[in-house]
């Protein structure tokens, strides 16, 4: 009976070993992706300093020049006026939760089309619903949140490096979070969606604001 119960375990955990293989080599790629661009990118910033220092006292002269963004438009609209000096003053924490609550969408929608609609297995379409809500998160806080212009491809690619490999951490743990309480113990695959979506935005404000869109000291 032991080995009956040993054969039923193994032959239940196999399916997720492959797509944890996958998950980890990708993990490990694009960690030392994102390690050696944050390097690159640092040991770039002290060879430019002189430079840097011009171009931030340029800055400083036309920082009043910068065309407002469509947020800054709608917060000044008539009915919304009176919030424009909370909105102006958190604007980046304020942008962050409303295109993470957008990310949020995007991930469990595309998840529920994945997973409910075309029956994929969980693990896969979770994978998917990362990909895509990745993406979409990645280029609304390179745009609005914390606009981050890059002028090259290579400076680009550096900057979706860093943040995809911010985003592997919390992909692991959505991952572990899905296969203990969906597979293993088959509780509501949307209401635990939800849940590690909800872990999943604090993770991810914390990584992206402490270590992959770090405001540089030097700049102001």
């Amino acid at each position: 009976m032991l080995t009956l119960l040993n054969l039923n375990v193994a032959g239940y955990i196999d399916p997720s070993v492959m797509t944890y293989a996958i998950q980890a080599i990708a993990g490990v790629i694009i960690a030392v992706g994102a390690f050696l661009g944050i390097y690159l990118r640092k040991a770039k910033k002290k060879l430019n300093k002189n430079s840097e220092v011009i171009m931030s006292n340029n800055t400083d002269n036309n920082m009043q020049e910068i065309k407002p963004d469509i947020f800054d438009k709608i917060m000044h609209l008539p009915g919304l006026r009176v919030f424009e000096p909370l909105y102006k003053k958190y604007k980046e924490v304020l942008l962050y939760l409303f295109f993470g609550v957008l990310t949020t969408v995007v991930s469990i929608g595309s998840y529920a089309f994945f997973n409910v609609t075309l029956g994929i297995n969980e693990l896969i379409a979770n994978v998917i619903s990362w990909v895509l809500a990745v993406l979409f998160a990645f280029f609304t806080n390179r745009i609005w949140v914390f606009a981050a212009p890059t002028k090259t491809v290579e400076e680009f690619m550096k900057q979706l490096v860093s943040f995809a490999g911010g985003r592997v951490l919390t992909l692991v743990i959505e991952e572990i979070i899905l296969l203990v309480f969906i597979t293993m113990l088959h509780f509501n695959s949307m209401l635990i969606k939800f849940i590690a979506q909800v872990v999943v935005i604090i993770l991810n404000y914390v990584i992206s604001k402490l270590l992959v869109f770090r405001k540089d000291k030097n700049k102001k």
